[in-house]
């Protein structure tokens, strides 16, 4: 709801812009088992089927390093098939929250930051992305 708000403010009613806020489906059938590299690829199919040509994606701010590294590769991997579609943009969900309530947001906002369990991703976020880019993902 917060982010569909955010989004909502910033990028609806822009001359010759049509604008909608997507959730992915869960009934939604999914082409091949679940994982980072697969999601980028619904998400980009989803986008073509429904004409769109911009994409904002909002994840954790943890996963957005790897998160480009696997949305350019399925960009890349699609071809033409998204040709029509601009560069996606990424968004860091914690800067969403705090950009539109930081009184609201701001404590969960680091509560998560100093984690053990935010720590420990990051490391195996890195650990993704080097597995990604030497193709043993």
């Amino acid at each position: 709801e917060v982010m569909s708000q955010w989004l909502d403010e910033r990028y609806a009613g822009r001359p010759g812009f049509k604008f909608h806020t997507i959730v992915w489906n869960r009934g939604r059938e999914f082409s091949q088992p679940s994982n980072t590299a697969q999601e980028f690829i619904n998400i980009l199919d989803v986008a073509v089927e429904l004409r769109c040509t911009r994409i904002v994606i909002v994840t954790v701010g943890v996963h957005v390093p790897r998160a480009a590294v696997f949305l350019s590769h399925a960009i890349v991997q699609g071809g033409m098939k998204y040709s029509e579609l601009s560069p996606p943009v990424l968004l860091r969900s914690e800067e969403v929250l705090l950009t539109a309530d930081s009184k609201r947001w701001g404590p969960r906002v680091r509560q998560l930051r100093e984690s053990k369990s935010f720590a420990r991703n990051w490391e195996r976020e890195a650990s993704g992305m080097r597995d990604w880019v030497l193709d043993q993902y």
